[in-house]
């Protein structure tokens, strides 16, 4: 049977792991379609699907809205919009 190095990793050894996959890059590094998409979806955040309504703001399809969401995630190193929202300085922690 193999053995997992992961299963024995500490509390300690998982963060540090995870401040090394940390995205090497910030909110500067997003472009302005990218920030147009976000701006959007947070002026949006009252409607029932937020992405779509800023699709529709913006005059997207929900897949080019999706694939600047994809990317925003991928630059700031988070897995959602609050995510995001926080790591731009939008909400408070």
């Amino acid at each position: 049977m193999n053995h997992s190095p992961w299963r024995d990793m500490t509390s300690s050894e998982w963060d540090m792991a995870a401040r090394m996959n940390q995205s090497r890059y910030g909110p500067d590094d997003l472009t302005p379609g990218e920030m147009a998409v976000l701006a959007a979806v947070a002026e949006e955040a009252e409607a029932p699907v937020p992405t779509q309504a800023a699709a529709r703001r913006l005059h997207l399809s929900m897949n080019t809205v999706r694939s600047h969401l994809v990317h925003i995630y991928s630059k700031l190193g988070v897995h959602s919009l609050i995510g995001a929202f926080r790591r731009l300085g939008w909400l408070r922690k």
